[in-house]
């Protein structure tokens, strides 16, 4: 392993002039910079956002001005969302506006947990004017021990501008992340960015309830998959594989053997952008090492995800008996000015007791998760929450089961899902969906919920597309049957196994070895991995 290095080759963006500003405006050192004065035929308007506190605070803000066009707040960071170009614009505490005379819209978004507010303002030439705007919650998960992570999220990768640690912490801010899992990762080659960052803790910028941490995501090009990785202390050595005319073209080490320098220091390894696609797994060597334990959870949730191929990957892998964790990163490129928000995909984790960087990814570690991407969604199984494991006897009562989905939009439909299939749901078109059963089981197994709705304007996250639906699904609480241990599901065994297979015999053939000891590496961690699934047909199955 090895510490931040100054990368071999570097390149550098042309730097941000707006972090000096944001830095003092979070701090609340003093307002910030307004811009210059203006011609008498516009008017001006001073922004102002309180959160539920009336403390200043930090939001996404959209302005249309009586021209039909969008206006940027000074200071702010500009963006536009991804696929429809609709701009936005990320404002610490306030912001002065320069609009054209007549009726503005401004529009004001916090995250998941936030009531959207819109705001009509008449806007008079040459007249200024403030407009204070609370944000007030439609939910409030940290009361109830929720915090929310986006666990994938590059501050400097694939845009124009160089940002900086303040500007990453106000999108945070902004957005309401309470848990930015911030990644040190090369881009095509040999160009590893923001290494600079990494210190292996809590950023110092960090606030009480929005922690900005450098870690990394560890990216083999095209074969073995990526991997997002949690709580380093060190940097893996080395922080990228088969790239061709870098300095690591094999494709060695394995994912496998990063996984146990992660390991080795504490940390947490994910698989990043899990997905099936014609028949093929395309996390490339996630299902290996899930089955040699070095692997914990999927990122089965964000910008660079096939959510709903990669939930049944989940379904599977819980039927198969592994309690792989659900977890959500969007890849954000927080430096391109065109990009959806960060936190559109969230991973919220149960916490008992004060939030910090260990207690949130100790939640996670336990499984104690909900992805989602805007509905809050809550699961109870005998009082026993997403992660917690359930004792059942035959001749017990029933399992009291209760699901409640709720979101700031309309939503379709909720489920209740016992092993992969839903044994229940409940359709309708509001915003708040319930339902409840007496579950009697039949067998050690897993309960899961999941809810979704229609898509909308405010709604990201989803998956590669735009125009998604809004999704959300816990983790599982766990069912023990008369102290039964779980058996494996041989359908679900079988295609786990077909889908390692595949890989193994792509791994063979346009795998990249620097000599026959790396291949006989290769082949034995391989076989080993493999040789899981198949002790696992053997056992009982369904």
């Amino acid at each position: 392993m090895r510490k931040a290095t100054t990368s071999p080759i570097r390149r550098r963006e042309a730097p941000s002039a707006f972090a000096a500003p944001i830095l003092l405006a979070l701090l609340g050192l003093r307002p910030a910079s307004a811009a210059p004065a203006t011609a008498s035929a516009q008017g001006t308007l001073h922004l102002e956002l309180l959160d539920e506190l009336r403390r200043p605070t930090a939001a996404r803000v959209y302005v249309t001005g009586s021209d039909g066009e969008s206006h940027q707040p000074q200071p702010s960071i500009h963006r536009t969302t991804q696929y429809d170009d609709e701009p936005y614009y990320y404002v610490a505490r306030r912001a002065r506006i320069d609009l054209p005379p007549g009726d503005a819209l401004i529009e004001i978004s916090r995250g998941f947990e936030y009531r959207l507010r819109s705001l009509e303002v008449s806007i008079v030439s040459g007249v200024e004017q403030t407009v204070r705007v609370d944000l007030t919650r439609w939910i409030d998960m940290p009361a109830q021990g929720w915090y929310s992570g986006d666990g994938h999220v590059h501050m400097n990768y694939g845009g124009p501008i160089h940002r900086s640690p303040p500007e990453g912490l106000l999108m945070l801010i902004a957005e309401d992340v309470h848990y930015g899992n911030m990644v040190v990762a090369n881009k095509w080659g040999s160009n590893v960015i923001d290494d600079e960052y990494f210190t292996g803790a809590v950023h110092p910028l960090s606030r009480p309830r929005h922690i900005m941490r450098w870690n990394e995501e560890f990216r083999n090009d095209g074969l073995l998959g990526h991997m997002s990785l949690y709580a380093l202390t060190e940097l893996t050595d080395p922080v990228y594989t088969g790239f061709g005319g870098s300095d690591q073209p094999y494709d060695f080490p394995l994912n496998a053997d990063i996984a146990d320098q992660v390991a080795e220091q504490g940390g947490y390894v994910t698989g990043a952008h899990p997905s099936v696609f014609l028949g093929e797994y395309q996390g490339g060597e996630h299902l290996i090492c899930i089955a040699l334990g070095k692997m914990s959870g999927l990122e089965i949730m964000g910008y660079g995800a096939f959510t709903g191929g990669a939930r049944n990957m989940l379904h599977l892998l819980w039927n198969a008996g592994f309690r792989t964790v659900p977890t959500a990163g969007t890849d954000s490129f927080l430096n391109s000015t065109s990009g959806d928000p960060v936190g559109g995909a969230r991973c919220y984790a149960r916490i008992d007791g004060e939030f910090n960087d260990e207690s949130w990814l100790d939640a996670v570690r336990a499984g104690r998760t909900l992805v989602t991407n805007g509905p809050g969604l809550s699961l109870s199984v005998d009082g026993h929450l997403p992660g917690d494991v359930v004792y059942w006897s035959t001749g017990d009562p029933p399992l009291s089961v209760w699901v409640e989905a709720a979101s700031p939009w309309r939503l379709s439909e909720v489920d209740l899902v016992i092993d992969g299939v839903v044994v229940s749901r409940e359709r309708d078109d509001k915003r708040q969906l319930s339902l409840s059963a007496d579950i009697v089981p039949e067998k050690t197994g897993w309960i899961e919920a999941a809810c979704s709705g229609p898509p909308g304007r405010f709604v990201f996250g989803g998956g590669i597309f735009r125009g998604t639906t809004q999704l959300a699904s816990t983790a599982p609480v766990w069912v023990v049957v008369d102290g039964q241990a779980h058996e494996p599901f041989q359908a679900a065994v079988t295609e786990l196994l077909g889908y390692v297979d595949g890989f193994i015999e792509e791994a063979r053939t346009v795998g990249v070895y620097a000599n026959q000891a790396q291949r006989d590496h290769m082949e034995e961690i391989y076989a080993t991995g493999r040789q899981v699934y198949v002790d696992l047909l053997a056992d009982r199955s369904e």
